[in-house]
This record gives structure tokens, C-alpha cells and sequence, in this order.
């Protein structure tokens, strides 16, 4: 792409009225729609801030990662097993989050732009929600983290949608 690339994360409610036209444009699952996501993190006293990540091309929104700062249980899992519980502050980012052009170049530059959020220290770790197995968000999530630094092993879990007249 030619376009000239930024990342600007907003970690206030308030700054959310900014890209709140292209978020309802580009929302496609209850769990990241705008309304539903502030009323839910406003209300959990667990959740620090929002974390939305906008990646911009020539000053316009091209894609989006929908997510808030946690503080709670990190769970440290071998199959059914949890060895540790330990607190942590994470980046959870919301099923159906990955908004607007999720392209392999915009999935890389946002998953860079997480890895940084991490780098300075934000949050101990980013949780990413049921990513669509093969897409570019997810192949960059999964990629790009060092190996000690990304789940290695993720889980799998089938989802299914069905159109019911009416």
C-alpha cells in the first residue's frame, strides 16, 4: 500500500466520539459494538481503560482493534490443567474486535502496535478472543511475538452461524 500508515490508541471514553462513525460502519458482532462495549467496561470495576487501537491511511480510519486494560487472573493452562493463577493487567481484545481493513500489512502493523503497547509497559500480556483461524489478524498474533512471547499452542474452537427465516 502507498499510503502513509499511523496507529493512534485511545485510552480514554471519551476520545471514542471521535471514531465512533467508522466503528458503527465497520461493527459486525455484538461484542464490539460501541454501546454494548462501553456499558460493559464501565460497569466492570476490573477494567482499567479502553485500548483501541485506530490505524489510519492519509489522516482516515482503515482498521481498528477493539480491546480494554484488565487487571484480574492470568491463567497459565496445560490442556485442563491450570498451574498458576497469578494477577496480572492484560489487553483484552473483544470477540469480533478486529474491525475495517484486516489486511496482512494492516494485521501486522496493529499486532506491532500491541507489541509496543507491551514494550512499554501497559499491560503484562495481550489477550486476543476468538480470532478466525487463518485470517491475517490472526497469522500476525501468532507470528510475530518471539516464541516465548505468544501462545503456541492456541485453542480451536468451532463456531457456527445459520440464517433463520422469519
Amino acid at each position: 500500500m502507498s499510503e502513509q500508515a499511523s496507529v493512534r490508541v485511545i485510552r480514554s471514553y471519551p476520545e471514542i466520539e471521535g471514531i465512533r462513525d467508522a466503528w458503527v460502519q465497520w461493527q459486525h458482532h455484538p461484542n464490539s459494538d460501541v454501546d454494548f462495549l462501553l456499558k460493559v467496561s464501565q460497569s466492570r470495576s476490573n477494567v482499567l481503560n479502553p485500548h483501541i487501537m485506530v490505524l489510519s491511511r492519509d489522516g482516515r480510519p482503515d482498521a481498528m482493534l477493539i480491546g480494554r486494560v484488565i487487571d484480574g487472573p492470568f491463567e497459565l493452562r496445560i490442556g485442563s490443567l491450570t498451574f498458576l493463577r497469578p494477577k496480572a493487567r492484560m489487553i483484552n481484545f473483544v470477540q469480533g474486535g478486529g474491525l475495517g481493513n484486516l489486511s496482512d500489512e494492516n494485521s501486522r502493523i496493529l499486532v506491532d502496535s500491541v507489541l509496543e503497547s507491551l514494550r512499554g509497559g501497559e499491560a503484562d500480556a495481550a489477550v486476543f478472543r476468538y480470532l478466525r483461524k487463518g485470517s491475517p489478524i490472526f497469522a500476525a498474533a501468532l507470528g510475530m511475538p518471539r516464541l516465548g512471547c505468544r501462545d503456541n499452542f492456541p485453542a480451536v474452537q468451532v463456531h457456527r452461524a445459520m440464517t433463520v427465516p422469519l
